[in-house]
Protein backbone atom coordinates (compact mmCIF):
# COMPACT_ATOMS: atom_id res chain seq x y z
CA UNK A 1 0.00 0.00 0.00
CA UNK A 2 1.51 3.71 -1.04
CA UNK A 3 0.10 6.63 0.95
CA UNK A 4 0.57 10.40 0.05
CA UNK A 5 -0.40 12.61 3.02
CA UNK A 6 -1.26 16.50 2.22
CA UNK A 7 -2.55 18.93 4.29
CA UNK A 8 -5.50 21.57 4.06
CA UNK A 9 -6.54 24.36 6.75
CA UNK A 10 -9.62 22.03 7.81
CA UNK A 11 -7.65 18.41 8.12
CA UNK A 12 -4.75 16.08 7.15
CA UNK A 13 -6.01 13.72 4.80
CA UNK A 14 -3.85 10.46 3.63
CA UNK A 15 -4.59 8.76 0.44
CA UNK A 16 -3.83 5.09 0.45
CA UNK A 17 -3.62 3.12 -3.24
CA UNK A 18 -4.17 -0.04 -3.11
CA UNK A 19 -2.17 -2.14 -4.74
CA UNK A 20 -2.10 -5.86 -2.94
CA UNK A 21 -5.51 -7.40 -4.17
CA UNK A 22 -5.17 -9.51 -0.57
CA UNK A 23 -5.71 -6.49 1.83
CA UNK A 24 -8.97 -5.34 -0.51
CA UNK A 25 -11.57 -5.35 2.08
CA UNK A 26 -15.00 -5.84 0.49
CA UNK A 27 -16.59 -3.22 3.00
CA UNK A 28 -13.96 -0.62 2.20
CA UNK A 29 -15.90 2.53 1.06
CA UNK A 30 -19.39 1.07 1.26
CA UNK A 31 -21.53 3.73 2.27
CA UNK A 32 -25.55 3.75 2.73
CA UNK A 33 -26.03 4.99 -0.66
CA UNK A 34 -24.14 1.65 -2.14
CA UNK A 35 -26.26 -0.18 0.05
CA UNK A 36 -29.64 0.52 -2.26
CA UNK A 37 -31.06 -1.65 -5.05
CA UNK A 38 -31.10 0.79 -8.01
CA UNK A 39 -29.00 -0.14 -11.07
CA UNK A 40 -26.43 2.23 -10.35
CA UNK A 41 -25.78 0.94 -6.72
CA UNK A 42 -26.04 -2.19 -7.62
CA UNK A 43 -23.25 -1.27 -9.91
CA UNK A 44 -20.86 0.15 -7.32
CA UNK A 45 -21.35 -3.06 -5.13
CA UNK A 46 -20.07 -5.44 -7.46
CA UNK A 47 -17.40 -3.09 -7.94
CA UNK A 48 -16.68 -2.53 -4.49
CA UNK A 49 -17.26 -6.69 -3.85
CA UNK A 50 -14.70 -7.80 -6.87
CA UNK A 51 -12.34 -4.74 -6.63
CA UNK A 52 -9.57 -7.70 -7.18
CA UNK A 53 -10.82 -8.56 -10.36
CA UNK A 54 -12.66 -5.70 -11.92
CA UNK A 55 -9.95 -3.08 -10.62
CA UNK A 56 -7.00 -4.39 -9.41
CA UNK A 57 -6.08 -7.67 -11.58
CA UNK A 58 -6.59 -5.50 -15.19
CA UNK A 59 -4.11 -3.14 -14.05
CA UNK A 60 -6.12 -0.36 -11.82
CA UNK A 61 -5.64 0.83 -8.66
CA UNK A 62 -8.04 1.86 -6.03
CA UNK A 63 -7.58 5.45 -4.07
CA UNK A 64 -9.33 5.90 -0.51
CA UNK A 65 -9.08 8.80 1.60
CA UNK A 66 -8.85 8.55 5.38
CA UNK A 67 -9.16 11.32 8.21
CA UNK A 68 -8.60 10.17 11.79
CA UNK A 69 -8.28 6.21 10.31
CA UNK A 70 -11.82 6.73 9.00
CA UNK A 71 -12.25 6.22 5.13
CA UNK A 72 -13.85 8.89 4.23
CA UNK A 73 -13.93 9.32 0.11
CA UNK A 74 -12.33 6.77 -2.55
CA UNK A 75 -11.95 6.80 -6.35
CA UNK A 76 -10.64 4.33 -8.65
CA UNK A 77 -8.47 4.35 -11.60
CA UNK A 78 -9.76 1.63 -13.84
CA UNK A 79 -7.28 0.60 -16.95
CA UNK A 80 -9.42 0.56 -20.39
CA UNK A 81 -6.55 0.07 -22.69
CA UNK A 82 -3.14 0.08 -22.94
CA UNK A 83 -1.92 3.96 -21.62
CA UNK A 84 -6.06 4.91 -21.49
CA UNK A 85 -7.53 5.10 -17.63
CA UNK A 86 -10.63 5.85 -16.48
CA UNK A 87 -11.19 7.87 -13.50
CA UNK A 88 -14.13 6.52 -11.64
CA UNK A 89 -16.68 6.03 -8.67
CA UNK A 90 -15.22 9.38 -6.83
CA UNK A 91 -17.33 9.70 -3.95
CA UNK A 92 -16.82 11.53 -0.87
CA UNK A 93 -18.93 10.96 2.56
CA UNK A 94 -21.33 13.61 2.81
CA UNK A 95 -20.28 14.52 6.59
CA UNK A 96 -17.16 15.58 5.03
CA UNK A 97 -17.60 17.43 1.56
CA UNK A 98 -15.76 20.70 1.18
CA UNK A 99 -13.58 20.21 3.00
CA UNK A 100 -10.75 18.87 -0.11
CA UNK A 101 -10.59 15.67 0.15
CA UNK A 102 -12.16 15.05 -3.25
CA UNK A 103 -9.50 17.24 -4.64
CA UNK A 104 -6.75 15.22 -2.89
CA UNK A 105 -8.32 12.19 -4.02
CA UNK A 106 -8.27 13.56 -7.55
CA UNK A 107 -4.81 14.72 -7.59
CA UNK A 108 -3.73 11.09 -6.25
CA UNK A 109 -5.25 9.46 -8.97
CA UNK A 110 -3.87 12.30 -11.52
CA UNK A 111 -0.53 11.88 -10.29
CA UNK A 112 -0.77 7.77 -10.30
CA UNK A 113 -2.22 8.24 -14.33
CA UNK A 114 1.09 10.51 -14.76
CA UNK A 115 3.57 7.99 -12.60
CA UNK A 116 2.25 4.92 -15.58
CA UNK A 117 3.24 7.19 -18.70
CA UNK A 118 -0.97 7.49 -18.97
CA UNK A 119 -1.90 8.60 -22.81
CA UNK A 120 -5.56 9.35 -22.21
CA UNK A 121 -7.86 9.67 -18.80
CA UNK A 122 -11.45 10.48 -18.94
CA UNK A 123 -14.51 9.70 -16.57
CA UNK A 124 -18.36 10.13 -17.21
CA UNK A 125 -20.09 11.76 -14.49
CA UNK A 126 -23.64 13.13 -14.37
CA UNK A 127 -24.73 17.08 -15.41
CA UNK A 128 -26.00 17.60 -11.61
CA UNK A 129 -23.27 16.95 -9.97
CA UNK A 130 -22.26 20.78 -10.43
CA UNK A 131 -19.82 20.51 -7.87
CA UNK A 132 -17.99 17.92 -8.77
CA UNK A 133 -18.01 18.87 -12.82
CA UNK A 134 -15.95 22.04 -11.61
CA UNK A 135 -13.49 20.50 -9.64
CA UNK A 136 -12.61 18.18 -12.73
CA UNK A 137 -12.50 21.28 -14.73
CA UNK A 138 -10.13 22.77 -12.28
CA UNK A 139 -7.79 20.08 -12.31
CA UNK A 140 -7.97 20.03 -16.23
CA UNK A 141 -10.66 17.47 -17.26
CA UNK A 142 -12.31 19.33 -20.81
CA UNK A 143 -16.19 18.60 -21.41
CA UNK A 144 -17.10 16.82 -24.65
CA UNK A 145 -19.54 17.26 -26.92
CA UNK A 146 -21.51 14.35 -26.62
CA UNK A 147 -21.12 11.46 -24.34
CA UNK A 148 -18.73 8.09 -24.76
CA UNK A 149 -19.35 5.63 -26.93
CA UNK A 150 -20.10 2.49 -25.36
CA UNK A 151 -20.40 3.81 -22.22
CA UNK A 152 -21.58 1.03 -19.11
CA UNK A 153 -23.23 3.57 -16.87
CA UNK A 154 -26.96 4.73 -17.14
CA UNK A 155 -26.82 8.20 -15.72
CA UNK A 156 -23.90 9.28 -17.19
CA UNK A 157 -24.93 12.50 -19.34
CA UNK A 158 -21.17 14.17 -19.10
CA UNK A 159 -18.11 13.10 -20.95
CA UNK A 160 -15.28 14.36 -20.07
CA UNK A 161 -11.18 14.45 -20.93
CA UNK A 162 -8.33 15.07 -19.16
CA UNK A 163 -6.31 17.81 -21.26
CA UNK A 164 -4.44 20.10 -18.40
CA UNK A 165 -3.41 22.91 -20.65
CA UNK A 166 -6.71 23.25 -22.09
CA UNK A 167 -9.43 25.21 -20.93
CA UNK A 168 -12.92 25.09 -21.58
CA UNK A 169 -14.34 26.67 -24.03
CA UNK A 170 -10.77 26.86 -25.65
CA UNK A 171 -10.77 26.37 -29.50
CA UNK A 172 -7.80 24.39 -30.72
CA UNK A 173 -7.07 19.97 -31.44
Amino acid sequence: MSCLATSNPAALYVVQRLREPSRCSSSAGTTSSTRSNSPGAQSSRRLITSARSAVLAPGGAIFFARLAGEVIGTCALLHEAPGVYELSKMGVDETFRGMGAGRVLLAAAIAEFHRRDGKELFLESNSRLKTALRMYEQAGFVLQPSVRAGSHYERADVYMVYQPGRRQGASGS
